[in-house]
């Protein structure tokens, strides 16, 4: 076994929530499998969050080393050069999410452009899982009104993602084409992430993938609380980054457990890697999230 301790990071606040959460993965091989490489996101580490305590776990034992990336986010890269039939993954900690107060009023629609930082750019971009599109027309939905306030679009939109889509496991995977997905408009949060992201890309607003938990005891009718979620983030003027979750149709606040960020999934899979044999292969997940 190996266990990696880390210092918390972030801010407190004193209406912040705690919670503790358990994210397990686990590989049952049906052969030998070595020479297992991977990636991990799974520590969360953003603003507005403080990471109070966190065990990383490996089961077998292998090399374990982490580094922040590109996007802000930790992550983990892993060897196991050993023989193995199974491989677990557990991440688990203690964190406080302070929820972020928003104004009744922003800006309007259209000067939203003129207060874009130049280095954002990349959020308004094509990425592999979002590519360019008039995805507006697609779901019919209308424009932004140029005079309209920013908040009420952003939240009347995510409340028209919320009504037009419907949440349906096994619908897609991480393969299906976004077009294909706004077409039959049944999939789960990923989907609903990237299409959102897609529509405001479109309409000249810097937007970007979360990776995250969500808790929902108090929210029995929200989706996404029994394993990794997603959500959108826009980056608002003299604000910066606040959170929408079209699949439960709500704004984010202290519910939601930012892990990692990005253009799209493929910058925060929970893991990517590698291994020498092993045959086929069966995946089990299991997220818990409690309020301490």
């Amino acid at each position: 076994m190996t266990w990696l301790d880390l210092p918390g990071t972030g801010t407190n606040d004193h209406k912040a929530t705690r919670y503790t959460f358990e994210h397990l993965t686990q590989y049952t091989y049906e052969e030998d499998a070595w020479d297992s490489y991977g990636t991990l996101h799974l520590q969360p580490a953003r603003a507005g969050q403080k990471l109070l305590d966190y065990d990383l776990l490996l089961k077998p034992s292998g090399h374990l080393r982490f580094h922040t990336d590109y996007f802000g986010n930790v992550a983990h890269e892993f060897q196991i050069e050993q023989r193995h039939r199974e491989l677990m993954i557990l991440s688990r900690g203690i964190i406080e999410v302070a929820p972020l107060v928003l104004p009744d009023f922003l800006i309007r629609c259209q000067d939203y452009a003129s207060h874009l930082p130049a280095h954002l750019t990349e959020f308004l971009l094509p990425s592999q899982h979002v590519p360019a599109g008039e995805w507006s027309s697609r779901m019919g939905f209308e424009l932004p009104d140029p005079e309209e306030d920013l908040l009420m679009y952003l939240d009347a939109l995510n409340s028209k993602f919320f009504s037009a889509i419907e949440y349906t496991p096994g619908a897609t995977d991480v393969f299906t084409p976004l077009d294909e997905f706004s077409t039959h408009r049944k999939g789960v949060c990923q989907d609903y992430a990237h299409l959102m992201i897609g529509l405001l890309r479109e309409q000249g607003m810097a937007a970007r993938y979360v990776s995250g938990y969500l808790y929902s005891e108090h929210h029995a009718e929200w989706h996404g609380a029994q394993a990794s979620h997603a959500w959108v983030e826009v980056h608002l003027p003299e604000i910066g980054w606040a959170g929408w979750d079209p699949t439960n149709g709500v704004r984010v606040q202290d519910e939601h457990i930012v892990v990692a960020v990005g253009r799209d999934y493929a910058d925060v899979a929970p893991l990517n890697g590698v291994h020498a044999a092993g045959g086929k292969s069966d995946l089990k997940v299991e997220v818990m999230i409690r309020k301490f």
